[in-house]
C-alpha cells in the first residue's frame, strides 16, 4: 500500500574519510529583486556541494548545508559566488556531529501522535470505523 510518506531512502556518508572534510551551514536572505532570487535558487539546485537547502521563516530566508575538501575552498567555491546574489550572508562552520538522525524513533512518535490526534480530531472517522468492524463482525458471525 503506498501512503507518499518515504519520499527517500538515504545512507549517512563520513564525508571526512572521504576527503570532503568541511561542512558549514548557510543562512541567506535575497533582495527583493526576483532576477537574483531565481539565479541563487539555480545556483542551488545545480551545486552538488549544497547537500541541503531550505525555505525557512525567521532571521534567514534560505538555510543551506554545504560540503567541501577545506574551509577555504568552502569560501572560495561556495560561499563567495553567493554574495552577489544575497543581501545578508551568514556562515558556521560545522565542527563536530553530535546527533544523526533517529528516523526509526521519529516514525515511532509521529505514529503515536497521529494515534493520539485522530482520537481528537476524528471522532467521525473513528464512529465509521466501528461500524465497519461490526459490521464485517456480523457478516462473519453469518457465514460461520
Amino acid at each position: 500500500m503506498k501512503l507518499g510518506v518515504i519520499e527517500a531512502a538515504t545512507i549517512q556518508v563520513n564525508w571526512a574519510r572521504i576527503g570532503l572534510g568541511a561542512m558549514a551551514t548557510i543562512g541567506t536572505t535575497t533582495p527583493a529583486d526576483e532576477e537574483n532570487r531565481r539565479k541563487l535558487l539555480d545556483s542551488v539546485k545545480k551545486e552538488c556541494r549544497m547537500l541541503e537547502a531550505f525555505s525557512a521563516l525567521g532571521s534567514h530566508e534560505y538555510v543551506l548545508r554545504v560540503i567541501d575538501r577545506d574551509i577555504t575552498i568552502l569560501r572560495n567555491k561556495i560561499i563567495t559566488p553567493l554574495d552577489p546574489l544575497t543581501s545578508e550572508l551568514d556562515t558556521s562552520v560545522v565542527v563536530e556531529r553530535i546527533k544523526l538522525p533517529d528516523y526509526r524513533n521519529l516514525l515511532e512518535y509521529a505514529k503515536r501522535e497521529m494515534r493520539h490526534s485522530n482520537r481528537d480530531e476524528f471522532p467521525k472517522r473513528r464512529s465509521q470505523q466501528a461500524g465497519r468492524k461490526k459490521r464485517k463482525a456480523q457478516l462473519h458471525a453469518d457465514t460461520a
